[in-house]
């Protein structure tokens, strides 16, 4: 079975319900701010989504599933006829939810993983050991029915050289897609010419191996340019990498941050929030912020901001022509 990957439809919202999250990611700025959107808010926003169109919605945070009556939120989900997927460190990957992953309006999920050693995964980023076989289990589950199955990892100088233990790990064949995306901010310092090119060998020959697995979208090669690394420190793209490249995603989806603030996309620098977005639900309603959306993008709203680093898989589709862009 090759699902599609719902994120790359149009009409995909994602919804980060609260920064508070049960691991503390140490290349993670969410958890240490305590930002989270109220429950009317929340729910608001489901049913303008719904009424505007919008045909699914990924939950992501901080660990979504401990949001304050996650439950309710997501029997509401079901009776607007709203989809869902989600990002979750592994949490909700457990028999005890399977009420979650059993439902019939589950079509992604995506799981946040850096090592393929679970032990040092774990340590690092502050949670227990998930067993993999229970992982490995759902995964199954889920890939049979169609459901689209992600994993996500933090491209650093300290997994660089260890990304031949993914295709080791036992739900590797049931994923779809693999992607790499680079990390912000300090850590990026870590880079030097050296890691990067053990880091593309060893992607490179990742992508060519036979052995069941996903596809693996990343940074080198990528859809934008072979930017250095280290020159990845910030949300924002350089002039190297955007040009003449165009942005799919904004006009395909929709990020809602925990702050209230609404985005083309959730890889705007926490400073541009507020001059990059469409508003702020705090301030005004879902609807009025949905049609300044759709007043801007008819304006070429953040047309400057032709692209960035990979930064989502719709991206370097597009811009590889893998797919037609978006309009």
């Amino acid at each position: 079975m090759n699902p599609v990957d719902p994120a790359g439809l149009e009409g995909t919202a994602y919804l980060s319900l609260q920064n508070p999250c049960n691991a503390s990611c140490p290349m993670c700025l969410s958890w240490r701010d305590d930002s989270a959107l109220p429950p009317d808010a929340v729910r608001g926003t489901l049913r303008a989504l719904a009424d505007d169109g919008w045909r699914r919605v990924i939950f992501t945070g901080g660990e979504f599933v401990t949001y304050p009556d996650f439950d309710e939120l997501l029997d509401l989900t079901d009776r607007l006829g709203l989809d869902f997927g989600f990002i979750t460190n592994g949490t909700v990957l457990d028999p005890a939810r399977d009420d979650l992953l059993d439902s019939p309006r589950l079509t992604k999920v995506v799981l946040s993983r850096d090592f393929g050693d679970p032990e040092r995964h774990a340590h690092w980023r502050k949670l227990p050991v998930f067993s993999d076989e229970a992982i490995a289990d759902a995964f199954a589950r889920l890939s049979a029915r169609g459901v689209f199955c992600q994993v996500n990892t933090v491209l650093m100088p300290t997994n660089a050289d260890l990304l031949d233990e993914f295709p080791r790990m036992p739900f590797w064949p049931s994923i779809d897609l693999w992607h790499l995306i680079p990390v912000k901010g300090a850590m990026a310092k870590g880079w030097n010419e050296e890691l990067r090119a053990r880091f593309a060998a060893q992607a490179a020959a990742l992508a060519a191996a036979p052995q069941p697995g996903p596809r693996i979208v990343g940074p080198v090669p990528s859809g934008f340019a072979d930017a250095p690394l280290l020159h990845i420190r910030s949300s924002r793209p350089t002039e190297d990498s955007v040009r003449d490249r165009t942005c799919a995603v904004e006009r395909a989806q929709l990020y809602i941050d925990a702050s209230g603030h609404v985005l083309p996309c959730n890889s705007i620098a926490w400073e541009e929030r507020r001059t990059i977005g469409f508003g702020n639900l705090h301030e005004d309603s879902p609807r009025t912020v949905l049609e300044r959306r759709r007043q801007a993008l008819a304006a070429d709203h953040n047309a400057e901001r032709r692209g960035c680093h990979a930064c989502d898989p719709l991206n370097f589709d597009t811009n590889t022509g893998a797919v037609a862009p978006l309009r």
